[in-house]
């Protein structure tokens, strides 16, 4: 007896005409889903982290002139220059400086960034009634 394999079996029973379109009509329609989920995603993201980002640059204001930060920065250009105790100065500064909100304010602008180049770069795709081509990537 004779071992059939699934190609076999499968040309035997052709395949008819309009399956192949319909496939990639769906395949189209699938990504383009994706794509829209995607988006409002990164939409979503966007407002939330630009909604927070605003409080939080007045919070680092703030918490900047109660560190005595801005003091500090005073006394380099005090008096008759450039003050000479730069090392100790420079240790004063780090120490004054509320690192922990300035690395969360780094992140968070970040996040808007590349919440908002993702938001521009699929904005056209989503709004398309279908893609351009049929294997369109949708940008990740």
């Amino acid at each position: 007896m004779k071992k059939l394999s699934l190609y076999d079996l499968l040309s035997e029973h052709p395949a008819p005409q309009s399956l192949c379109p319909r496939v990639l009509q769906r395949v189209a329609q699938a990504k383009l889903h994706q794509l829209r989920i995607r988006f409002a995603f990164q939409t979503g993201l966007f407002l939330i982290s630009g909604m927070i980002f605003v409080p939080l640059v007045q919070y680092v204001g703030r918490e900047l002139l109660n560190s005595g930060f801005y003091e500090y920065t005073s006394l380099t250009f005090s008096g008759n220059g450039f003050v000479n105790a730069r090392q100790d100065l420079g240790y004063a500064l780090i120490e004054s400086l509320p690192a922990f909100l300035l690395l969360a304010l780094v992140i968070c602008f970040a996040v808007v960034l590349w919440s908002l180049s993702h938001v521009l770069r699929n904005l056209r795709a989503v709004f398309a009634r279908r893609l351009v081509a049929p294997f369109y990537e949708p940008i990740l």
